[in-house]
């Protein structure tokens, strides 16, 4: 029961956060929909969210503790890159360490992360990027094997002495061949349109690379509504709002 208390508040929070962020109606959404087309799927549920352990404490004071998730499908999502942006969320403000940490799933393949590293504590709420290009590996070949599954979760430090008190989102990640991603990359080369790239990635199967080209196109581009239309369509298209 209190598993899916906690899913329902990450839902919601973060269903409330895409509403406020992209404001949308459906006639935007229909015409700035693209349509993710995942690659086979694995084991479903491989994402995971952390979050609240309550909405108020001992003394009815509301709990300051976030709700954490990672902007992942429920399955493993593909790139192309060895070295992808990833995104998470935090509901609230973290005052508290953050760590970035991936592994193989494949525990044959070493039990020892290829990441686990600090990352920088936002200074606001909602999405955040990290560009592993940018992060620290324990791995002499800085990226990501092509056809190998990680797992890679974000993890607030509540209590340094007890790691079983850490929130932790995580989800999975795989790199594809080397030949799907010639061809996936061709395909964006001949495609100058930003919003049509998002479209490509997800049409096949890049769940990572097309949320991750859909943000820098709001970045640059924040009153576009259709962009802002596009990501909550994707978000929606793997269970991430309503």
């Amino acid at each position: 029961m209190c598993n899916q208390l906690k899913s329902m508040v990450l839902l919601t929070t973060l269903t409330m956060t895409c509403i406020t962020l992209f404001p949308i109606n459906s006639t935007a959404a229909d015409e700035a929909k693209s349509i993710y087309k995942p690659l086979v799927k694995s084991a479903p549920n491989t994402r995971v969210g952390g979050g609240s352990r309550g909405s108020r404490g001992s003394r009815g004071v509301e709990d300051s503790t976030p709700v954490l998730s990672v902007l992942a499908p429920d399955h493993t999502g593909h790139t192309i890159y060895s070295q992808p942006t990833l995104y998470w969320s935090t509901s609230k403000l973290i005052n508290k360490p953050i760590k970035l940490t991936m592994a193989y799933t494949d525990f044959t393949l070493g039990m020892e992360p290829v990441i686990e590293t600090e990352i920088k504590i936002p200074q606001n709420t909602g999405m955040q990027a990290i560009d592993l290009a940018r992060i620290n590996w324990k791995i002499k070949d800085k990226g990501l094997i092509p056809e190998m599954e990680y797992q890679w979760s974000v993890s607030i430090i509540m209590d340094e002495q007890q790691s079983s008190n850490d929130i932790v989102a995580s989800g999975t990640i795989e790199r594809v061949s080397q030949a799907l991603a010639d061809k996936v990359a061709d395909k964006i080369a001949k495609e100058t349109d930003g919003k049509k790239q998002v479209a490509i990635y997800a049409e096949n199967g890049m769940w990572y690379d097309a949320i991750a080209q859909l943000s820098k196109l709001i970045a640059q581009y924040p009153n576009d509504q259709k962009l802002q239309s596009q990501k909550v369509s994707l978000l929606q298209q793997v269970g991430l709002a309503n």
